[in-house]
């Protein structure tokens, strides 16, 4: 069905469809673009000279498996926008304060991540939005795609990726971020 409704995911390889669905699988991750924890990217590879499809992770599929991993009683990203009333004081008890403007809110100026263990322990990752388009621009489909058609997900990803790098990981948890790394280009 979603090959069908991607077009590009038609030109790829079919080895390498079978292998990114089987990487989402074995994942548990759900490739039904409105859950939003697992994509199907289709990329040329210049070097192979075909286009192949790609497994990456959403940002529902992170959390769900940052969650299955254990001891987490809250996990989210939300987005600060330039109207909107926030405060962050980062002190022992990493205090947050976020009360949305009702109406016309503005720009994204910050995307944040919290997360609460069952401990009572909490963490919370705090990304500008130029921090956000730097990462976007090292992106392969930095210009394309999801960073293009759905920008905001891609930042909540974005910062919550970088807050579950404090978590203890599952090795579900860890292929997925191995998998969304794959898109970036580190220099």
């Amino acid at each position: 069905q979603l090959i069908y409704r991607t077009p590009d995911l038609q030109k790829c390889a079919p080895d390498s469809i079978l292998a990114a669905v089987i990487q989402a699988g074995s994942l548990g991750l759900d490739l039904s673009p409105s859950l939003g924890e697992a994509y199907l990217i289709p990329r040329w590879n210049s070097k192979a000279g075909v286009t192949e499809c790609q497994f990456q992770p959403g940002y529902q599929g992170l959390a769900k498996l940052a969650r299955q991993a254990g001891g987490i009683n809250y996990l989210q990203a939300r987005p600060v926008y330039h109207e909107d009333q926030f405060d962050l004081v980062y002190d022992p008890d990493l205090r947050l304060s976020h009360t949305p403007k009702i109406g016309d809110r503005g720009k994204v100026d910050y995307v944040y991540a919290v997360r609460k263990l069952a401990t009572g322990e909490h963490l919370i990752e705090v990304m500008t939005t130029a921090e956000i388009e730097g990462i976007r621009n090292r992106s392969k489909s930095g210009q394309s795609g999801p960073w293009v058609t759905d920008w905001l997900e891609m930042a909540k990803k974005t910062v919550l990726k970088r807050l579950v790098k404090s978590l203890p990981r599952s090795t579900e948890l860890a292929a997925a971020i191995d998998a969304d790394n794959a898109d970036y280009e580190f220099t």
